[in-house]
């Protein structure tokens, strides 16, 4: 696996990893197969990729990759990805059964990582031999048909979005977003009002302090020491406190009030 200089193919923000596939029989002589990944660097940067496993043959080509980002969800040990082509005159049966069979064998070895299987499949379907991985792509890649396919293990994971081919490629490039939007997105801002206690209310209750007829607690509270601390306190806080309305998220920690 070589990693190319980013001003040959790549982009600052990307890493680009060039692996040789092997080589597939052409119709005149042997043809040399390769797979190229675009990597973020800020997701995960090139010492932490790895090449597991290259595959060439008439019917099939793929490369897998090992990527250990540097932030994952705790229940994932890593990623691999599989960047697949199926050739359209390919045999997709037998494709599909050698692509599984790989898949199979890296799971059992990787049991806690997450499988993301993508490329050009054709008239290939990943989920005639594979019903538990999912496919994401649900919009055209390639004029009115969808020959590009993504597949995970996640249900309804990602909504797929068009966007510009790669160079002079007439297959769309496709981008994924998470379907789970948080709640925290899902709802607008909401309008409430809060009573804060400022500095200036420091000094107000002091001053109420001097001139409150204290004795009209004590009679109210039937010498209740209780009752007259409760009601005196009570009708100090609300002089004091000052409203105010402001714009704040529901689902963000709020600022701590008098109550």
């Amino acid at each position: 696996m070589d990693v190319c200089s980013e001003s040959r193919l790549g982009h600052r923000a990307y890493g680009v990893l060039r692996a040789s596939l092997g080589q597939n029989e052409g119709a005149h002589r042997k043809k040399q197969r390769w797979g190229c990944f675009f990597i973020n660097n800020s997701w995960c940067d090139e010492r932490n990729l790895h090449s597991i496993k290259s595959f060439c043959s008439p019917d099939l080509e793929f490369h897998m990759l090992l990527c250990q980002p540097f932030w994952l969800p705790r229940e994932f040990t890593a990623i691999i990805i599989t960047a697949v082509y199926i050739p359209p005159q390919a045999n997709t049966d037998q494709a599909l059964k050698e692509l599984y069979g790989h898949i199979s064998e890296q799971e059992t070895v990787y049991p806690d990582a997450a499988f993301i299987v993508a490329g050009d499949f054709n008239k290939a379907n990943l989920r005639t031999i594979a019903p538990r991985f999912f496919q994401h792509i649900t919009i055209n890649t390639c004029g009115d048909r969808a020959l590009d396919h993504c597949y995970s293990p996640f249900w309804d994971a990602y909504r797929s979005f068009p966007r510009p081919p790669f160079g002079k490629s007439d297959h769309l490039s496709i981008l994924l977003l998470p379907a789970y939007r948080q709640k925290l997105k899902r709802e607008a801002p909401a309008l409430r009002e809060i009573q804060c206690w400022s500095d200036h209310s420091d000094a107000i209750l002091q001053d109420c302090f001097d001139h409150v007829d204290w004795d009209m607690f004590r009679a109210a509270s039937d010498d209740d020491i209780e009752a007259y601390s409760r009601h005196s306190y009570v009708f100090h806080q609300e002089v004091c406190r000052r409203r105010s309305a402001d714009k704040n998220n529901p689902h963000l920690p709020q600022p701590k009030t008098m109550d």
